[in-house]
């Protein structure tokens, strides 16, 4: 993806990890990822770091039976980071 292209994405409440957030947790991980690499940018930490970035995490889920059949996060299987950065890294 390009910096002249975007996307739209929309989401949806769920208790599927946790009844308090009601919100996926895929996206919750997306969002704690993209917090972490903006404190990282303003502290200094990682200079080469720009404002843009996208993250993508994909989970693999699994059925708890004890809890009527319900998909549970299982494990992360792919997590994508893709971020401006500065001409000094390739």
């Amino acid at each position: 993806m390009n910096p002249q292209e975007s996307a739209v994405l929309s989401g949806y409440a769920t208790d599927e990890w946790d009844s308090e957030h009601l919100y996926p947790y895929n996206c919750y991980l997306a969002h704690r990822i993209t917090e972490l690499m903006s404190e990282l940018r303003r502290s200094g930490s990682l200079p080469w770091i720009l404002p843009d970035c996208n993250v993508l995490v994909a989970l693999e889920y699994t059925i708890n039976k004890q809890q009527n059949n319900k998909l549970m996060p299982k494990r992360v299987s792919h997590i994508v980071i893709e971020t401006q950065h500065t001409s000094t890294v390739t």
